[in-house]
């Protein structure tokens, strides 16, 4: 993941993700909801050291919407953005 990961979908309930981090921080992130006209912030989060870190969003259903009934989940890294992290997402 650079800035910005790509999009991966949600049916609703618990959905976690999983950063990877090589280096120091302060790492800030965003979880964002796209939609065609606005991409909503669900949760701002940060990590301040290197290593692995699990966030788990509870009861996120409140955000499928549209013709699929699915929420579209990215994640936004804040500051800095130079380096590469490894993210995965579960739903």
């Amino acid at each position: 993941m650079g800035s910005k990961s790509k999009i991966y979908p949600s049916n609703g309930g618990d959905y976690r993700v999983v950063v990877s981090q090589s280096y120091f921080g302060p790492y800030l992130y965003s979880l964002k909801e796209h939609d065609p006209l606005f991409d909503a912030t669900v949760k701002n989060f940060d990590f301040s050291g290197a290593g692995v870190y699990e966030m788990i969003f509870r009861d996120i259903s409140n955000w499928c919407d549209g013709d699929d009934g699915l929420a579209e989940f990215f994640l936004v890294k804040l500051t800095m953005t130079s380096n590469d992290e490894y993210v995965s997402f579960w739903d």
